[in-house]
């Protein structure tokens, strides 16, 4: 629980101090922890409100579901999971790294001054990579990008709940 403290009073405090402007931010922390760090993080995007900082929180909490289903995909993308399709699955993690880097542009599209705050980054567990997210963002925002990474570190390399992610991050991490 010290971790998760100590991380999201770093994360507050370069966010209230404007220290860390622009790019962006991944909060890595134990996956066991999810509860405690949500609990902490909704603190943290309260008191950012209440200080009057323009944020934006982006909560990926239903994306894959949603896209599915915006598409008439979801009975037929249940059914080839069920299968076993690798086709499915990667169709489905090329559609999911689609949908959440749109949903991040969109976010940021006229105002480059607010701060984007994604929420349950877990839930795109097994389907995206979150160093792919931030290599196709690179250079198409300005705004700062906070992003919650469930998962650890193995030197440069990290895993997302335990799978590896990649290593050529474009961010700064806590």
């Amino acid at each position: 629980m010290s971790l998760i403290n100590d991380k999201l009073n770093l994360l507050r405090s370069q966010l209230l101090t404007g220290a860390h402007a622009g790019g962006a931010l991944l909060v890595i922390y134990p996956p066991e922890e999810e509860l405690s760090f949500r609990a902490g993080y909704e603190e943290v995007i309260q008191e950012l409100k209440a200080q009057g900082v323009q944020i934006a929180v982006l909560d990926f909490r239903t994306l894959v579901f949603d896209s599915l289903k915006e598409r008439n995909l979801l009975e037929r993308a249940f059914k080839l999971d069920a299968e076993g399709s690798p086709d499915a699955r990667r169709s489905l993690a090329s559609l999911v790294q689609r949908e959440a880097v749109a949903k991040i542009q969109q976010a940021a599209k006229g105002n480059p001054n607010v701060i984007l705050l994604c929420k349950h980054t877990a839930a795109l567990f097994p389907w995206i990579s979150y160093s792919a997210l931030l290599e196709a963002i690179e250079g198409k925002i300005t705004n700062t990008l906070v992003i919650p990474f469930p998962g650890t570190e193995n030197g440069p390399a990290l895993h997302f709940l335990g799978v590896k992610d990649g290593y050529n991050y474009r961010a700064a991490r806590i």
